[in-house]
């Protein structure tokens, strides 16, 4: 799967469907899925440059039946902040599985949809966004202390990202692909964890993720414990994972893990610990 950009930035997409093309000039690909923007202005340009790039031989996507593909499996990736989510996504995409990071989908959206953005302004202010960006340390010094402005949160952006997964899902099925994988802090909480055929919870030592968090987004201690306290308790992810992955020890020895369960579910050699 290649993006062309956020769904609501068809300028970046005009720019990157050439680039994203010829990508594909020195594989074995027979068939190129893709999603035309509009069918209007610029993002019907875009549409007409895929077209003619495929020589006018098009069909339609959403009158194909994809629910025939027996084997294309959709992984749920969950657990807390600094958990090691990243890592394990990392795996599954080795083996390839289109990987969906719902937190990368709910920040290019902020950059395309301006619905997105005025829902959140009207509910959180417009100090919330610094030189047109989110300043996700103002919004989250309101989430992380209440749990009301949290829910808000959870609410407004649920709907767009949940569209926009939905898409990239429809996408690697179209494409051929094993499967899919969306990593989501609160997939078992909303009804893309219901549709999910496998859900794996990741954990970790609280001391590791507050050590994780500091050094990725350069926060303070305090403001990483509120992250990490305002979310889910491992008993939670025990209780409700398919399957439970322990980042506990050596980074290599956890990538390893994670692979060879991967790779034994896409196997059909394992269903359920």
């Amino acid at each position: 799967v290649h993006r062309l950009g956020p769904a609501g930035d068809k300028l970046a997409q005009a720019q990157r469907v050439f680039d994203a093309l010829r990508t594909f000039d020195e594989t074995e690909v027979t068939a190129i899925y893709a999603q035309c923007p509009d069918t209007s202005g610029l993002g019907l340009a875009v549409a007409n440059r895929l077209k003619k790039a495929a020589g006018f031989h098009t069909v339609d996507a959403d009158a194909m039946d994809f629910t025939e593909r027996e084997h294309f499996l959709l992984f749920g990736i969950t657990g807390g902040t600094g958990a090691g989510k990243t890592t394990a996504l990392q795996e599954l995409g080795k083996l390839g599985v289109h990987v969906i990071d719902c937190d990368q989908v709910y920040h290019e959206l902020l950059l395309g949809n301006d619905q997105l953005r005025e829902e959140l302004i009207r509910r959180f202010g417009r100090e919330i966004f610094s030189d047109d960006e989110l300043d996700r340390k103002k919004l989250g010094a309101v989430v992380f202390q209440d749990e009301n402005a949290l829910a808000d949160l959870n609410r407004i952006t649920h709907k767009y990202v949940e569209a926009e997964t939905d898409r990239q899902i429809m996408d690697a099925r179209a494409a051929g692909m094993p499967g899919a994988a969306v990593d989501a802090i609160l997939l078992l909480e909303g009804d893309l964890g219901k549709r999910c055929d496998v859900t794996v919870g990741i954990l970790a030592p609280v001391e590791d993720r507050v050590r994780r968090l500091i050094a990725r987004e350069g926060i303070t201690e305090e403001y990483a414990r509120s992250r990490i306290a305002a979310q889910k308790s491992d008993d939670f992810y025990r209780q409700n994972c398919t399957f439970i992955l322990e980042n506990d020890g050596a980074q290599e020895n956890y990538a390893r893990a994670a692979r060879d369960l991967f790779q034994k579910i896409l196997n059909g050699g394992i269903q359920h610990e």
